[in-house]
């Protein structure tokens, strides 16, 4: 029997009931309930794989840091919840849900507000679970929480802790749950600001630095410490390091030529820029192709740190401090030619020389801080590299 024959069947027997029909009443359930049971597994099969599937959408993203799987995995929840709660959808259902499971478990006739009631609680139990997913969807979509992936196991781990407490002194009454969520709710708070301010004591160190050592070098020469903004000595702002210029220079790297005509070479993370050596001409196609990984940072609690491809990730520090592509993923593989700008490149590229000039490549991290200072050391501190083949012509 199909699901549209067990359909029909179904609805028969409902009016067959409503008619006061006993004898067909009879052997319209005798039909059905063979397959009662097969349906109900597939019920169950079917509410597992739409709570499942968000599930794997979110994980996903934490691989991938893209944002893609938890905007699909919202919508798809967002559209599956309007469905079941569009009142029609849902009186239908529930009458379903109720008469299969009634069929499949139970060889006695109950009365019929019991199946629907049963069906109701199926599904909202299923809406409850689909609900919060989207809110954890939602959330994701606001907080950034890749500025700070570490934390997330350790809060995961606090809020296991703090739900087994509250069962525990729950039951024995030592605590109330109105205090157990006040407190998870201080904590998700508290949480939540943790990643709009990665790092906050590393953020205060940045902007602060060692105020004992400034002060010695202050008493030493009260006229103008090396840390005095230029702008109090009525210098100019613009005589301060014109930030988002990256203009660098650039160390040389020889490619090698492969076989097949094209041109081979590593871009090393943790070097300003780097000089292929290769010319090309305005109007000549240029094909780049890239692997391998680099890594914002060496220290694993930082904020930066995170192994990617060429395509970068989605890390954003402060808007203030510069790249040479602001708005572009974090450590994503950049080019320019000769001395225009900057542009996107990826694991893959392929476009038509703007002008002539020299093919120079960097990767898409910080160089100029929020004052607009050269940091080189921010630079070196990135780890591994990106090889590229580059076809000209063709």
């Amino acid at each position: 029997m199909t699901w549209a024959e067990f359909f029909i069947t179904v609805f028969q027997w409902v009016y067959a009931e409503t008619q006061n029909l006993p004898h067909l009443t009879n052997q319209l359930i005798n039909q059905i309930r063979p397959h009662a049971r097969r349906f109900w597994r597939q019920f169950l099969e079917l509410a597992a794989a739409t709570i499942i599937i968000p599930v794997f959408l979110i994980c996903l993203d934490f691989y991938f840091k893209t944002g893609w799987p938890t905007a699909l995995a919202g919508m798809l929840l967002a559209g599956t919840l309007t469905v079941l709660l569009f009142k029609p959808v849902y009186i239908g259902l529930s009458a379903l849900i109720g008469v299969v499971w009634e069929l499949s478990h139970l060889r006695v006739r109950t009365a019929p507000d019991i199946a629907v009631k049963f069906g109701e609680s199926y599904l909202r139990i299923v809406a409850g679970i689909l609900l919060w997913e989207l809110i954890i969807c939602v959330y994701l979509s606001f907080v950034p929480i890749w500025t700070a992936p570490t934390l997330v196991p350790k809060v995961a781990l606090l809020a296991a802790v703090l739900a087994l407490t509250g069962i525990v002194w729950g039951l024995r009454g030592v605590i109330t749950k109105r205090l157990i969520v006040g407190i998870v709710g201080m904590l998700f708070i508290i949480f939540t600001i943790s990643f709009f301010i990665p790092k906050t004591s590393q953020a205060v160190k940045e902007k602060g630095g060692k105020w004992d050592e400034k002060t010695a070098e202050w008493v030493k020469n009260p006229q103008k410490p090396s840390w005095w903004p230029d702008w109090l000595s009525g210098k100019p702002a613009d005589s301060r390091p014109l930030a988002g210029t990256f203009e660098v220079s650039a160390i040389m790297v020889a490619p090698t030529k492969n076989p097949d005509g094209t041109w081979k070479m590593p871009v090393p993370a943790n070097e300003l820029s780097i000089d292929s050596t290769l010319e090309v001409q305005k109007g000549e196609r240029v094909e780049i192709v890239a692997s391998g990984q680099a890594n914002g940072c060496k220290n694993k609690d930082d904020a930066a740190y995170g192994w990617t491809g060429p395509e970068g990730w989605n890390f954003f520090w402060d808007k203030k401090r510069k790249r040479p592509l602001p708005g572009f993923p974090f450590m994503m593989l950049c080019a320019r030619i000769g001395d225009g700008a900057w542009f996107s490149v990826g694991s893959k590229k392929t476009f038509f020389a703007p002008q002539n000039g020299r093919l120079l490549f960097t990767v898409n991290d910080e160089i100029y801080d929020e004052a607009g200072r050269f940091r080189l050391d921010w630079r070196r501190d990135n780890e591994g590299k990106f090889e590229i083949n580059v076809k000209i012509g063709g």
